[in-house]
C-alpha cells in the first residue's frame, strides 16, 4: 500500500499542469460568480493563460496580465463612448496604449494584454456596461487562484531532475576516461584525435544540458515557501557541479595531449600502459565522487568512507631517458591528473 501511494503521489507531481489547469479553472469560475461577475469565463481564462511550469513563470506572467488588463481596460473605457467600435478606433487605441506601455517598460506579454483588453472592451462595453469591471476583477481572481494552486498543491520542483542529470553526466565523464584507458591499451588508433574530438563535443552538449537543468530547478523553487530541503540540496549540488566542469576541461586537455603524443610516434608501450592505468584510476575516482554525492543527497554525507585509491594520479612521470618533447607531454598530463585528483577529493 505505501508503494502504491508513493506511485500515486509521483504521478500527481509529474502531471500537475494537467489536473491543476482543470481544477483551478473550475474553482476560478465559481469564485468569479460568487464575486458577482456576469462574465465568469474570464477567471478560468486567466488560469489557463497564466499556468506555467514553474511558480516564478506563473507569477511573472500573472503580474503582466493583471497590469496589462488594467491598463487596457482603463484606456478603452475612457474613450469608448466617444469613438465607438470600428477598425480605425481599434487600431489607434492599440497603437497609443501600447506605445505608452512600451515607454513605461512593459514586457511583450503585458502589451498583449493591453491590446487584448482594448479589443474586447471596445466590443463588449456598449453591450455589457459591467464588462470592464468584470474583466479586471476576474483576471485578478483567476491569477490569484492559479498561484495558490501552484504554490500550495504539489508545487513544481525540478531538483530531482537536475540531480539525475548531474549523475548522468558523471557517468558519461567517467565512461570517457575508461574509454581513453581502453584505447591506450589497444595502442592508440590512428584516428584517435578525431574520435576524441567527436566524443568531447557530445560530452560538452551533455554538460550544457546539465547546467540548463540546474537553471530550471533554481527557477522552479522561487516563491516557494515550503522547499527548504530541495533548496539546500540544489545549492549543494550546484556548488559541486563546478568539479564536473573542471573534470570535463581536464579530460579534453588530457585527450588532446595523448593524441598529440601518440601522433608524434614517440609514445612507448610503457607510456601507454602507465597512462591507461591513470585514466582508469581517474574514472574510478569520478564514480567514487558520484557515490559521495548520492550520500550527500540522502543526508549521509558525513558518513562517507572513501573506497577508491587514486594515489597513482599523484605519481610523477619517470623523467629519465626522455626527450624534451616526451617530457613535455608527460608533465602536461601529470599536471591535469593532479588537478583532477584535487577537484574530486575536495568538497
Amino acid at each position: 500500500m505505501p508503494f502504491m501511494m508513493k506511485k500515486f503521489h509521483l504521478l500527481l507531481s509529474r502531471t500537475n499542469l494537467v489536473w491543476k489547469m482543470a481544477l483551478a479553472s473550475s474553482v476560478a469560475w465559481e469564485a468569479a460568480r460568487a464575486a458577482g461577475s456576469h462574465h465568469p469565463y474570464l477567471a478560468p481564462l486567466s488560469v489557463i493563460l497564466c499556468l506555467r511550469p514553474t511558480v516564478e513563470q506563473t507569477v511573472r506572467f500573472g503580474i503582466q496580465r493583471v497590469l496589462g488588463t488594467i491598463a487596457g481596460v482603463l484606456a478603452a473605457v475612457s474613450v469608448v463612448r466617444y469613438v465607438g467600435m470600428n477598425a480605425w478606433s481599434l487600431g489607434l487605441m492599440i497603437l497609443a496604449a501600447n506605445a505608452a506601455a512600451y515607454g513605461m517598460g512593459f514586457k511583450k506579454s503585458a502589451m498583449d494584454q493591453v491590446a487584448f483588453s482594448i479589443l474586447l472592451v471596445l466590443y463588449f462595453q456598449t453591450r455589457f456596461p459591467s464588462y470592464g469591471l468584470d474583466r479586471v476583477r476576474d483576471t485578478a481572481v483567476g491569477c490569484a487562484i492559479v498561484l495558490i494552486f501552484h504554490v500550495f498543491v504539489y508545487p513544481p520542483d525540478f531538483t530531482k531532475k537536475a540531480v539525475q542529470a548531474l549523475y548522468a553526466f558523471t557517468d558519461q565523464l567517467s565512461a570517457r576516461f575508461d574509454n581513453a584507458a581502453e584505447r591506450l591499451e589497444r595502442g592508440c588508433p590512428a584516428d584517435l584525435g578525431s574520435m576524441l574530438q567527436k566524443e568531447g563535443r557530445k560530452l560538452f552538449d551533455e554538460l550544457k544540458k546539465t547546467a540548463d537543468e540546474f537553471g530550471n530547478a533554481d527557477r522552479s523553487l522561487r516563491y516557494h515557501p515550503f522547499v527548504r530541503k530541495s533548496r539546500t540540496i540544489l545549492q549543494q549540488f550546484d556548488e559541486q557541479s563546478i568539479h564536473l566542469k573542471q573534470g570535463y576541461a581536464h579530460l579534453t586537455g588530457m585527450l588532446r595531449t595523448l593524441a598529440e603524443w601518440s601522433q608524434s610516434g614517440n609514445m612507448s608501450e610503457e607510456d601507454r600502459k602507465s597512462w591507461a592505468e591513470r585514466m582508469s584510476a581517474a574514472a574510478s575516482l569520478i564514480r567514487e565522487w558520484k557515490r559521495k554525492m548520492q550520500m550527500v543527497e540522502q543526508g549521509k554525507g558525513a558518513y562517507f568512507i572513501p573506497g577508491v585509491d587514486a594515489s597513482i594520479l599523484e605519481k610523477p612521470p619517470d623523467s629519465t631517458s626522455r626527450s624534451a618533447g616526451d617530457a613535455r607531454f608527460a608533465y602536461a598530463l601529470h599536471n591535469d591528473s593532479l588537478q583532477l585528483l584535487h577537484d574530486f577529493t575536495e568538497m
